[in-house]
């Protein structure tokens, strides 16, 4: 007997067949918005422009904001390492803002580089200890803004970017900070913390805090938590930079790192600040009467070419002791600078460096440096300005001297500048 096809069974294989090759296989492809904040760019206020709604806001206080404004902050730290909770801080090129909000793992949410703007309108600013903070109102002080309100009060602009994080401000030291950059982004140079070895938080401290030490001896206390995920991580040792979020507590400064990348610590070869007159410099005269010499007021190097010989030029050098470079991986030089007054002699101040020192400036054979020299030219001093970091691995496993030659077309007006030296430093990154 022969087995025979079911003719319904044949045509409901058929039918199948049919459905499904009218299967559409391309399925849509799911959409995603740039977030744009809206709000009405006339009401949008400078990160110092908010806080300047209550300029006399006292500590423990808080400002409810009635009117309509915004103010628009790239975010420069966020809860992540859990360094920082139930917190985040924005920054622009006014200021910084801290901002206080009930809410856990911010940073899925507002990630390091992200624009973000804020609703004002309703919310307060408050003062905690002479912090300035975005967030609302407790006990009638300063307080979080609420888990359901964070949506209205902070907007989404464009997807983050770490290209939009300002640059940290920079002081060489534990100093060199005001109150206006509380809650900003900074960076400690050549600075080395006072207890290396030791954890950077401890799991029986309450409010762990580790003290970091610069060239000259002051301090800044460093705040972490025992819930930051490298509490258990050991305080390196050596002197280095140290990039985070300027506080304050009983009003004095401290830091916040946002994670361990914050810290980077080298070698230091060479510390020259120029507490006392240093004996291991040498001074050389080689035209005029004036000479490199020490100013005990400021602590640095001075050397000024106006004297008493009227139309002389002077040339002068201030050479470093000997320092080796045998050891080093990928040393660098930096150092501080200022100047005033001006001069038709194209080079007033030129860095020099050289591997086989004769004793004497004049047969030496030296190789010019390139650094950031302080361009001004009023009578007066501006700010210090810094050397930049100038890279020196092409004189590893090298015995070098680095010099600070001068020189002045005269010594009459328009004829000498003025410049002091400080701060000298030789590191190994």
């Amino acid at each position: 007997m022969k087995n025979k096809l079911n003719p319904f069974l044949i045509a409901i294989f058929a039918a199948l067949f049919t459905l499904l090759g009218c299967v559409d296989k391309n399925f849509d492809t799911p959409t995603f918005e740039v977030p744009v904040a809206d709000f009405d760019s006339t009401k949008l206020l400078t990160i110092s422009g908010f806080i300047n709604l209550a300029p006399e806001l006292a500590a423990g206080s808080v400002f409810k904001v009635d009117s309509e404004y915004y103010v628009k902050g790239v975010v420069t730290a966020n809860d992540e390492s859990g360094c920082l909770y139930k917190k985040m801080y924005i920054q622009d090129e006014t200021g910084g803002l801290e901002l206080q909000i009930d809410k856990t793992s911010l940073f899925n949410l507002y990630p390091v580089g992200q624009v973000v703007y804020l609703r004002c309108q309703d919310f307060y600013l408050g003062n905690y200890g002479g912090i300035k903070q975005f967030g609302y109102i407790y006990n009638g002080g300063p307080g979080r803004i609420p888990t359901h309100l964070v949506d209205s009060a902070i907007m989404l602009d464009g997807l983050p970017d770490i290209v939009n994080v300002p640059e940290p401000k920079t002081a060489n030291g534990a100093t060199g900070f005001t109150t206006n950059d509380i809650s900003k982004l900074v960076k400690l140079t050549n600075v080395h913390f006072q207890d290396p070895g030791n954890l950077y938080a401890n799991e029986d401290e309450d409010y762990p805090e580790r003290t970091v030490v610069d060239a000259n001896g002051n301090t800044m206390v460093l705040s972490t938590s025992t819930y930051a995920n490298f509490a258990a991580d050991t305080i390196p040792s050596g002197f280095g930079d140290i990039v985070g979020i300027l506080s304050l507590y009983n009003s004095e400064f401290r830091l916040y790192i946002r994670d361990l990348d914050d810290v980077q610590m080298y070698d230091m070869l060479v510390s020259e600040t120029f507490e006392t007159d240093p004996s291991n410099w040498t001074k050389v005269s080689v035209a005029g009467v004036e000479s490199w010499a020490y100013n005990a007021t400021d602590t640095c190097m001075k050397i000024n070419g106006w004297g008493t010989n009227t139309g002389v030029a002077n040339e002068d050098w201030l050479v470093s002791p000997s320092f080796s470079l045998a050891n080093a991986a990928s040393p660098s030089f930096s150092f501080l600078n200022r100047r005033r007054f001006a001069d038709t002699e194209p080079q007033p101040m030129t860095v020099m460096i050289t591997d086989n020192y004769t004793g004497d400036v004049t047969t030496t054979v030296w190789d010019e440096l390139s650094a950031i020299l302080d361009p001004n030219t009023a009578t007066s001093f501006a700010e210090w300005v810094s050397s930049g970091d100038i890279d020196l691995s092409a004189y590893t496993g090298a015995n070098i001297r680095i010099a600070f030659r001068y020189k002045s077309s005269g010594n009459g007006s328009g004829t000498a500048t003025y410049w002091d030296i400080d701060d000298v430093y030789v590191i190994d990154k």
